[in-house]
């Protein structure tokens, strides 16, 4: 089997890199720290993703980067400790085959609010779109009754990589802007609370 690294030039195993070392980081960090404009970074970042090396979830007006290699699968069992996500997993899990207003019914909840989750679990490999006619259908993905009950691991500590422009490693601890402090909390912003959350929140008040 052919490995998908072995055939990168150096800007895509910076990026890459970054990417292994600080899981989570949206693209104009990633940027910052590889020296590239926000366009060519992302042009990067979408062929990584194409050939399976990394995995993007939306959270909000930007996209978060994450290692399709296993770290991914880690932020799921973290991803389901938070009870909306949770529910929406055990929904699909108990009726798979749904489409999503059926989905967000059974939960009481909105639609978009749902959609969203259902996509940062597909995102992760825990739940799979099916279109049918003119419909979209949720399953629950193989590896999501696992997730559900597995311990949710806390991110490991970002590893040395590359810095920008040859600088001295563990790039993805500094801050990508002056002033600006960078965490790695076990789970990322992007997937910890959606802004339908808010929204959902608010309109319960």
């Amino acid at each position: 089997m052919v490995d998908a690294t072995s055939h990168m030039g150096p800007v895509r195993e910076r990026i890459l890199a970054a990417v292994r070392a600080s899981p989570g980081m949206h693209t104009t960090r990633l940027a910052f720290l590889s020296g590239l404009t926000g366009n060519a970074c992302a042009h990067h970042l979408r062929r990584l993703e194409r050939e399976r090396l990394l995995v993007s979830v939306k959270d909000g007006g930007r996209r978060c980067w994450f290692d399709r290699r296993g770290v991914a699968a880690r932020h799921g069992a973290c991803l389901l400790q938070r009870a909306a996500h949770r529910a929406v997993a055990l929904a699909i899990l108990s009726g798979p085959g749904r489409p999503l207003g059926t989905v967000a019914r059974s939960l009481d909840s909105a639609s978009s609010c749902v959609h969203r989750r259902l996509e940062a679990l597909e995102a992760l490999g825990l739940a799979l779109r099916v279109p049918e006619g003119r419909s979209v259908l949720w399953y629950p993905a193989p590896g999501l009754p696992a997730a559900l009950f597995a311990p949710a691991e806390p991110l490991p500590e970002p590893a040395a990589a590359a810095g920008r422009f040859g600088e001295a490693p563990a790039m993805a601890r500094g801050p990508a802007h002056p002033g600006e402090a960078h965490e790695a909390p076990a789970l990322p912003r992007a997937l910890s609370r959606t802004p339908g959350d808010e929204a959902e929140a608010g309109a319960t008040a």
